[in-house]
């Protein structure tokens, strides 16, 4: 499928997708350019399976915390563009990347 044959709107986003886009790995370059522009929803069974994914890896604590980190941002985002809710976040960095793919989260933050 190429990026423009893809359904307007939002997309659920699967385990190996997300992985794959997330890490940078496989076929990363190409999922992108699908996702690119979508609102996307990970569907809680995925969250789980990152995490056992992770934990059967053996990741490390500091691979697992990005994971944690990752999924954290990503719903907060989400919850936020669902309710139409502006964000007062202290974590800038974390929330403008996000706004890079979602330009609608609206950030509170001083130096903004």
């Amino acid at each position: 499928m190429q990026a423009h044959e893809v359904p307007a709107g939002a997309l659920a986003i699967d385990t190996d997708a997300s992985s794959a886009v997330h890490w940078g790995r496989g076929r990363q370059a190409e999922f992108s350019a699908l996702i690119d522009g979508h609102e996307l929803a990970m569907p809680f069974a995925v969250v789980g399976e990152l995490w056992v994914g992770s934990i059967h890896a053996g990741h490390g604590g500091r691979r697992r915390g990005a994971l944690a980190h990752a999924i954290g941002d990503l719903w907060v985002a989400a919850c936020c563009l669902v309710y139409g809710l502006p964000l007062v976040t202290a974590n800038l960095r974390d929330f403008t990347t996000i706004r890079l793919v979602e330009p609608r989260l609206r950030l509170v933050h001083p130096d903004l």
